[in-house]
């Protein structure tokens, strides 16, 4: 197994089974979340998993593929710390002394 599939099981403290706070996720479901959770840095995946848990807690009726992922994707963007290219070089395109004209 890979590092990033032991984080994400690691990550996933919450959901054993299909099931997160108490309800019963589907595979497609379940899946959807995971992904979700698989960019985040690992000392925050515990904490969105438990916000999305929360978050589904607070809808009493059948849940969908389509309200799982907006839920996910939403508390996703709270949590994701994008990274950092200060001191990378610019792209070769956008390099000084090179020419923009076809030769």
């Amino acid at each position: 197994m890979s590092e990033r599939a032991n984080d994400l099981r690691s990550a996933a403290n919450g959901v054993r089974c299909g099931r997160l706070a108490g309800r019963s996720l589907s595979d497609d479901e379940l899946h959807i979340v995971m992904d979700c959770a698989q960019p985040l840095a690992p000392k925050d995946r515990d904490a969105f998993l438990r916000d999305v848990a929360a978050e589904l807690e607070q809808h009493p009726t059948e849940l969908g593929r389509g309200v799982v992922h907006r839920i996910a994707r939403e508390l996703q963007s709270r949590y994701f710390d994008p990274p950092s290219f200060v001191g990378c070089s610019a792209p070769r395109w956008r390099r000084k002394g090179r020419s923009t004209a076809a030769s």
